[in-house]
């Protein structure tokens, strides 16, 4: 057999090489995601600054005597009270801003307190409308009533009536607060007619 030249088989080793070889494989890219960046934390708002609850009514109301009967009752500061000119029984407590209205109280002889309540819880009538009886409770001396109704023209009133057996006498005491004319202040108005009438007591 003949032999290859050297240079003769270098090259076919060559050639062969390249038949079988084909083209580089590429690199894989791995299959696990890079970590996605995570953001940092918003701040925590700020918490509001507290609010101060109004005081309650009648915290700073002052004790008063009513003339010359012996009982007294807390009224809102700045109020004078007057008897009625045409009730000899009656006495009118005129109260500030504060308060946003006026109130009454009488004074009767034994025997108006079971009309009186009545009178106090009655329906004022077909022409009103969402009459509510919030609140109706007899005590060992008297009641304590408080309704809310809509008038005609749409005003809401609300009515406060007490009574108290003191002594000889029968106290009524009360008032009513039309929420158009109440200074922006219905619910406090109310709250303090309440108040008032809930301090009467004995001297």
């Amino acid at each position: 057999m003949q032999k290859l030249h050297a240079g003769a088989l270098f090259t076919a080793i060559l050639m062969i090489a390249g038949c079988g070889g084909g083209s580089p494989t590429p690199a894989v890219a791995s299959a696990t995601p890079a970590p996605a960046l995570v953001p940092a934390p918003a701040p925590a708002p700020m918490p509001a600054p507290p609010v101060a609850a109004p005081p309650p009514v009648g915290h700073d109301f002052v004790a008063t005597k009513l003339g010359d009967w012996q009982v007294e009752l807390h009224v809102p500061p700045g109020s004078t009270i007057e008897p009625d000119p045409d009730e000899s029984v009656t006495m009118r407590i005129f109260t500030p801003a504060t308060c946003g209205e006026n109130i009454m109280v009488d004074r009767m002889r034994p025997g108006e307190m079971e009309g009186s309540y009545r009178g106090a819880k009655r329906n004022p009538g077909k022409l009103t409308k969402n009459y509510v009886l919030q609140l109706d409770r007899r005590t060992a001396d008297g009641f304590e009533v408080k309704v809310s109704y809509d008038k005609p023209d749409g005003e809401t009133v609300g009515v406060v009536e007490f009574g108290r057996k003191i002594g000889d006498y029968e106290y009524f005491c009360g008032g009513t607060t039309n929420y158009g004319d109440s200074r922006g202040m219905p619910s406090r108005a109310v709250d303090c007619v309440y108040a008032t009438c809930a301090s009467l007591r004995a001297l």
